[in-house]
């Protein structure tokens, strides 16, 4: 009994305490916790555009690395708000299962910070400025299955970033849809091969600027490799002619050309190449 009334004591202060850190956040801010502590929404859409960045900042990492919250939070969202980069405590909750970064002003992603939330589920960074991917940004991340960097600014993404086959290995929805991407290597390939046509990995690199098809990788398509499996939505970008493709991924052998004719549908729809790529019904080779 005593134990008990102990824990609820303990929760009913760290509830407070987490109340009292709210109320100094920046006018325009509303803070909303659950029951617990399990759940945080931040949402400075009131506040905008008088929010100061350095205030909320500091605001966030008081919270967040209090009231147990690296111990207890599971869902994250912080939204519309001028922050350029993701604040240091963010990185320290390492029970996050959810994480929603959308509507902000992040210009890059740090490194060692997602991957140190390995239990990452679902995380989103929609609506920012994000500039490029960098190697190592998500390595370890195996227990991430939605990953949406939609409507940003990216430019280019490390070749390692999506290209290691035994990490990611859960990763069934990759959104890069508006952004800033000229060209396409064959990292999808690694991506397509995690599981069956049952659970199918979806792509979507719709509304970029791909123009050509590079493989710096020095990947080899060829018979015999294992069967992908998934859909990459290629629609809406600058793709001049199909061919493009087999040059930029090096395939100059008849086997490689109808291994890609295997893998690749696609059609032409008002002056860009509408290329849904599908990988679900294959002949096995």
């Amino acid at each position: 009994m005593e134990t008990s009334l102990a824990l609820a004591w303990l929760t009913l202060v760290a509830i407070v305490d987490a109340m009292n850190d709210v109320a100094q956040f920046p006018k325009g801010c509303s803070c909303e916790v659950a029951s617990k502590n399990t759940s945080l929404t931040v949402d400075c859409r009131q506040g905008l555009p008088h929010v100061d960045e350095e205030q909320l900042s500091r605001q966030l990492d008081l919270l967040l690395l209090g009231n147990h919250f690296p111990e207890r939070l599971t869902s994250l969202s912080v939204s519309n708000t001028p922050l350029t980069r993701v604040p240091a405590s963010i990185c320290q909750l390492l029970n996050l299962a959810t994480l929603h970064l959308d509507h902000n002003k992040l210009t890059h992603l740090p490194d060692n910070c997602f991957t140190e939330l390995t239990k990452l589920v679902t995380l989103s960074l929609t609506w920012n400025s994000i500039v490029g991917l960098q190697n190592g940004l998500f390595d370890g991340l195996q227990s991430l299955v939605s990953l949406d960097i939609s409507n940003n600014q990216i430019a280019f993404i490390g070749l390692r970033v999506f290209s290691n086959a035994s990490d990611l290995i859960r990763l069934r929805s990759l959104n890069l849809r508006y952004n800033k991407l000229t060209s396409l290597e064959p990292w999808w390939y690694y991506r397509c091969i995690q599981d069956s046509k049952a659970n199918q990995v979806r792509i979507i690199l719709a509304q970029n600027l791909i123009s050509k098809f590079t493989n710096k990788l020095q990947f080899d398509f060829r018979w015999g490799m294992k069967i992908p499996h998934g859909y990459i939505d290629l629609s809406f970008n600058h793709i001049a002619h199909i061919t493009d493709i087999l040059k930029g991924w090096n395939m100059t052998k008849i086997d490689q050309f109808l291994v890609c004719i295997i893998i690749c549908t696609m059609t032409l729809a008002e002056n860009y190449m509408l290329a849904i790529v599908k990988t679900s019904h294959f002949i096995d080779w």
